[in-house]
């Protein structure tokens, strides 16, 4: 009767050893798997950045070369890089950029936060009807308000001025409206709790509520620095940003457009089509419909 005992016993742990064995395969399978896809994954979203990188270091030439694009580069140069910064006051440009995007960001986060935790955690007369009135300016196109706001930092006499972009740009009612309802989801426990110790508004704020909502916080500033790579200027001469110094590489380089495209239309029109291969052909001919319709 031991015997048969034991038997079972030992029969149970064997069996215990084998389904813990099948399930260990089970894991590590699942968990190659999910690495594998993860590294696909990686590789198509960067890929658009490779693909930014090299043709970066590619010549005009050979660019326009291949007919068939290339993953990889024989012959890499820097001449672009150069060509970029002294075609334009590239490195000028970045630093305004960098400025007005750092001062104009952290003003909003300050501003932001603060009207955030009034409409959150505050009390005041009329709290619900000013934050009413905040939203309904949503409603308010934005080519609207850019004009209003044109007009007023004319008045002002502050156009073209680091003043008059930073500005218009110090605050929003979406990220506001973002920011509170965040806010609002930490408990109210915990603001009772420090007034009981005694903590001010400012300093509960600082100490509990901005590590609680970091992540929002993180967000709302990638979105406003996205935001402002984009502003253009009128006076690019002493406040140009990046994104005019982006819009006078791309007018140097039409002239070479129109060119291929000038030469392009005129072997159609002589006659001449000997002069191309069948390749640079086509090539030719779908490069300036594609240049014509973007222009």
């Amino acid at each position: 009767m031991c015997i048969t005992e034991r038997q079972t016993v030992m029969d149970k742990e064997l069996d215990y050893g084998q389904t813990e064995e099948r399930d260990r395969k089970k894991a590590r399978a699942g968990k190659t798997g999910t690495y594998i896809f993860l590294t696909f994954w990686a590789l198509v979203v960067l890929f658009p950045f490779y693909w930014m990188l090299l043709t970066s270091v590619k010549s005009y030439g050979s660019y326009n070369a291949e007919h068939i694009p290339k993953l990889f580069t024989l012959s890499p140069t820097l001449q672009n890089y150069a060509d970029a910064f002294t075609s334009v006051p590239l490195g000028k440009y970045l630093l305004n950029t960098l400025i007005f995007t750092v001062v104009t960001t952290a003003l909003m986060m300050v501003v932001i936060t603060l009207a955030a935790y009034a409409f959150a955690r505050l009390s005041f007369p009329g709290k619900n009807l000013v934050f009413t009135f905040f939203l309904s300016l949503m409603m308010i196109p934005a080519e609207l308000v850019m004009i209003t706001n044109y007009a007023t930092i004319t008045q002002w006499g502050m156009r073209n001025s680091f003043a008059g972009l930073v500005l218009p740009s110090v605050t929003s009612v979406f990220y506001i409206y973002l920011l509170k309802e965040n806010f609002e989801q930490v408990p109210d426990e915990l603001y009772r709790a420090a007034k009981v110790d005694g903590t001010s508004d400012l300093k509960y704020l600082w100490k509990v509520m901005l590590p609680i909502c970091r992540p929002t916080l993180v967000t709302v500033g990638i979105l406003k620095v996205i935001e402002l790579s984009l502003i253009h200027i009128s006076e690019p001469t002493r406040l140009g940003m990046i994104s005019y110094a982006v819009f006078c590489l791309k007018k140097k380089t039409e002239t070479t457009r129109q060119a291929e495209i000038s030469y392009a239309v005129f072997c159609l029109q002589k006659k001449k089509h000997k002069q191309l291969n069948r390749y640079q052909y086509i090539y030719y001919m779908l490069k300036s419909l594609i240049v014509m319709n973007t222009q």
